[in-house]
């Protein structure tokens, strides 16, 4: 993964109340867009896994 703060992605996830641990947090690549991959981020609500955010690779920005 690039240079960004994967931790600050993950605290604010498990704060928003998106995501109940660490250990339920999963990353996958995904597409390149404008010349930028991303990541999207996955964790397992009511038993199914459920995407939460897609994360610029390069930037470390993030929505979903």
């Amino acid at each position: 993964m690039g240079s960004w703060n994967k931790s600050k992605i993950e605290d604010d996830i498990i704060k928003s109340g998106y995501a109940d641990s660490l250990n339920n947090i999963r990353y996958e690549k995904a597409n390149i867009y404008n010349s930028q991959g991303y990541y999207e981020v996955y964790t397992k609500i009511d038993g199914k896994e459920c995407r939460i955010v897609s994360v610029n690779a390069k930037t470390g920005e993030y929505h979903g």
